[in-house]
């Protein structure tokens, strides 16, 4: 990208003209150096171990459980899809390209300096919840583009184009934020916690005061791969304490209604039969009704606008077939189904179909669920409702 400060790479000249036109050379990205496939590791949130599979760290945690340290066999794991540079936290997506980054870039020096000294500073790995949370953080960061001669904002791809060819034709775009990426990863480090408490703390301050006030053992992080994974347990546990408050006055939550087809058996992307002259349609919450569970699930996502994201480029796609279609035309169809549900409104990328559903249920509102329904033949072909 010819735009100064903006830092982007592309493949090919459509995909850089692509970029041109959404006019977003925010420096504030952590993304713009993740190519191919995201690391798929799996870390231990007491001590920080990196495992290549989740049988390797269930079986570190069921001997390390049986030591006082931390180790708990109710912990979970933590996905590590990418590493930070220590310097500027840009995100790559193997170990190697962020070792690469740091000599090209002579990045050995960490932003946040933390009790443990011992060695040089070192890729930081990144769980998908931290980089989730840190994507959506930056996003909300606001930038301006600027001519480097008269500094005037401009505010599109054909304004920068009219300025420059009319006006100030030995000037160039520059791209400033409010605040770098290390200073976004600023507020996801967890300096310390309290498990009697659950609590985290930023400051050394904090610790203190929490320190004298409950006379509590507070662990203080070492590391800031720590401090990102307590971040990570602790956001977990809090979020699973506010769910099970908000569905105690429910008897189910949205997804059971959608899954109980499922779980007897019952299940087809088609219109299913049932007895006599009725057949199964699909309601969503909002009322609509559909007769096959496919169109029903394609407006779920359509309406809560969850796209199809290449892991490879990062261009958004509504429907898998057209995703598949760019994989095979841009990306020599090595990686078909390399690609990420992305949530426009919250900002958010989910690996998996069923992690961008509960996504939905616990984030949105008004088409959260899908509920099946025997209803007569004559009345499955009638009009949607929209009661």
């Amino acid at each position: 990208c010819p735009v100064i400060n903006c830092g982007r790479v592309y493949d090919n000249a459509s995909l850089l003209e692509g970029h041109l036109k959404r006019f977003d050379h925010s420096p504030c990205d952590p993304t713009i150096n993740v190519r191919g496939c995201p690391s798929n590791l799996f870390a231990c949130v007491s001590c920080g171990q990196q495992f290549q599979t989740e049988e390797a760290w269930r079986k570190h945690l069921e001997v390390s459980s049986l030591v006082t340290d931390g180790h708990s066999i109710e912990q979970t794991p933590q996905w590590i899809v990418c590493f930070a540079c220590p310097d500027c936290y840009l995100l790559f997506n193997l170990r190697d390209e962020c070792l690469q980054h740091m000599s090209a870039k002579k990045h050995f020096t960490e932003s946040f300096p933390m009790n443990d000294t011992r060695g040089g500073a070192m890729p930081v790995p990144v769980s998908q919840y931290v980089k989730n949370r840190l994507i959506a953080l930056c996003k909300d960061v606001t930038f301006n583009v600027r001519c480097s001669l008269c500094h005037k904002v401009l505010t599109s791809h054909q304004a920068a184009q009219a300025h420059f060819n009319v006006h100030c034709r030995q000037g160039c775009a520059v791209a400033t934020s409010n605040k770098t990426v290390a200073q976004v990863v600023k507020q996801l480090q967890v300096r310390g916690q309290c498990s009697l408490c659950c609590k985290i703390f930023h400051s050394p301050a904090e610790i203190e005061r929490h320190r004298e006030s409950t006379q509590h053992v507070v662990e203080v992080n070492q590391t800031m791969a720590k401090a990102l994974l307590q971040h990570c347990r602790f956001s977990e546990k809090h979020h699973g304490h506010a769910e099970r408050k908000r569905l105690s006055g429910s008897p189910e939550r949205p997804f059971q209604k959608r899954n109980k087809g499922r779980e007897c058996g019952e299940s087809s992307g088609k219109r299913r039969r049932l007895r006599g002259n009725s057949v199964a349609v699909w309601f969503c919450e909002c009322g609509l009704q559909f007769s096959e569970e496919a169109t029903a699930t394609n407006h779920l996502l359509a309406v809560n606008q969850i796209f199809h994201q290449c892991a490879v480029c990062g261009k958004q796609m509504g429907e898998p077939s057209i995703t598949r279609l760019h994989m095979s035309r841009f990306h020599g169809g090595a990686h078909l189904s390399n690609f990420l549900f992305y949530c426009r409104k919250c900002k958010v990328e989910m690996p998996r179909y069923e992690d961008i559903l509960a996504h939905v249920a616990e984030a949105h509102s008004g088409h959260t669920f899908l509920t099946d329904c025997e209803v007569p033949e004559e009345l499955a072909d009638s009009k949607p409702s929209t009661s």
